[in-house]
């Protein structure tokens, strides 16, 4: 394998994690939103 491939496998790799790690944290933050606005109501 050489270094342009390399870098390509590397930053495709990251591209996913990020988009994973920011997803999970959206839905956690969404999840808060939702609890915050129950409690209100209540």
């Amino acid at each position: 394998m050489d270094d342009k491939s390399m870098i390509e496998v590397t930053f495709s790799f990251n591209k996913n994690y990020d988009i994973d790690g920011f997803f999970k944290k959206l839905k956690s933050e969404y999840n808060l939103q939702s609890v915050k606005s129950i409690d209100d109501e209540g």
